[in-house]
């Protein structure tokens, strides 16, 4: 009986350790994004620096100057496995979800295969905080075009 307890708890502890290992979440942060993500460190760095650049690009090319203050928060999985049960539909690796408080860009994962996906969904983003009212095919081409 012992060691069927001790089997059991075993086993119960391990798998615990495995779920907290898939699920281990990390917080990083500029000056205009955050992410939560459970990739790695040095991949959601690199990922902030070119969404820092993306935005510095919008900054620079609007007319009215202007962006949000708020910090934009990424959530980024490590792979389409975790996305999976929180993807809106099949085909996109990302999309943007607004908030009262806060924009929300969530993504597939950080590799810079989906950086494009990001974009797009970064500049839905710009487009809505910008009060254009575009039909849904012209708003998609500008994101597609960026």
């Amino acid at each position: 009986m012992r060691k069927l307890v001790f089997a059991f708890t075993f086993l119960f502890a391990a798998s615990a350790l495995n779920a907290y290992a898939a699920e281990h979440w990390i917080h990083l942060a500029t000056p205009h994004f955050e992410m939560y993500t459970t990739s790695s460190e040095k991949q959601a760095s690199e990922a902030l620096k070119i969404f820092e650049q993306v935005r510095y690009f919008f900054l620079q090319n609007s007319r009215s100057k202007t962006l949000p203050d708020a910090r934009v928060r990424i959530i980024a999985f490590r792979s389409e496995k975790e996305f999976k049960p929180y993807r809106l539909n099949e085909a996109s690796p990302a999309y943007y979800l607004r908030s009262r408080k806060v924009d929300y860009i969530v993504m597939q994962d950080i590799s810079p295969v989906h950086y494009q996906a990001a974009f797009h969904e970064y500049t839905h983003l710009v487009v809505e905080h910008l009060g254009l009212k575009l039909p849904l095919c012209l708003n998609e081409g500008l994101a597609d075009l960026y």
